[in-house]
């Protein structure tokens, strides 16, 4: 028999869990900090303060990206849970009689 995690994992035909986007979210909100941090350190109008400019604005975007995927896993997996954990129709009518 199948356990809520295989049912969601099935579901979810491969794609990461709300779990693992939360991870890559976190780990690049750390670079992103790192980054703003040195394009606070770099000289306004330098090649390096442009090219960390750059790097945070799609550093920015990509975080927004993995939030949004984070939220749209954790909403399949949430849907999934209250599906498999409702009782099935005829459990409570019941069954049929014959």
């Amino acid at each position: 028999m199948e356990t809520t995690d295989d049912v969601i994992n099935d579901f979810m035909g491969g794609t990461p869990r709300a779990n693992q986007w939360r991870e890559l979210r976190l780990v690049l909100e750390d670079r992103l900090a790192d980054a703003k941090l040195q394009l606070q350190a770099t000289e306004a109008g330098s090649a390096a303060h442009r090219s960390l400019q750059r790097k945070v604005k799609e550093m920015t975007l990509q975080v927004t990206a993995l939030l949004q995927e984070e939220a749209v896993a954790q909403f399949v997996e949430d849907s999934v849970i209250a599906t498999v954990s409702r009782p099935h129709p005829l459990e409570v009518m019941g069954g049929f009689d014959d």
